[in-house]
C-alpha cells in the first residue's frame, strides 16, 4: 500500500483513510460532510439565520462544492443564534439515519 507524502485534503484524513482501508466504507456506500455555519442575510439589518448543509464525498474534490453535489439540510432561522441546535437538527439527522436502515 502506498503513502501520501502530503495531508492537503479532508479526505487524507485518518477518519476517512482508516475506514477504506479496513473495508467499512465500500464502493456503494455514500460519504457525506455535514457543514453549518450562520448568514447575516443583510448589511444594515439583524436577519441572520443558520443554514447547514450535506456535501457529498464521493466525486472527486474538483466536484464536491458545486451546487448539483451539496445539499441542503435546513434553514435556521434569526435574528438571535439558535440556543438549542440539537432541536434543528434532530429531523434531518433522524431522516438521514431513516435512509442509512431502509435505503431510498
Amino acid at each position: 500500500m502506498g503513502y501520501l507524502v502530503e495531508y492537503t485534503d479532508v479526505l487524507h484524513r485518518s477518519d476517512l483513510i482508516n475506514p477504506f482501508c479496513d473495508m467499512r466504507i465500500g464502493e456503494d456506500n455514500l460519504v457525506l460532510m455535514f457543514s453549518m455555519d450562520g448568514a447575516q442575510l443583510y448589511t444594515q439589518k439583524q436577519s441572520a439565520c443558520w443554514i447547514y448543509i450535506w456535501v457529498l464525498f464521493n466525486l472527486t474534490p474538483d466536484r464536491w462544492y458545486k451546487k448539483k453535489h451539496i445539499f441542503i439540510g435546513s434553514f435556521i432561522p434569526g435574528p438571535n443564534n439558535p440556543k438549542n441546535t440539537d432541536s434543528y437538527l434532530f429531523p434531518g439527522l433522524y431522516h438521514l439515519a431513516a435512509l442509512q436502515m431502509k435505503g431510498l
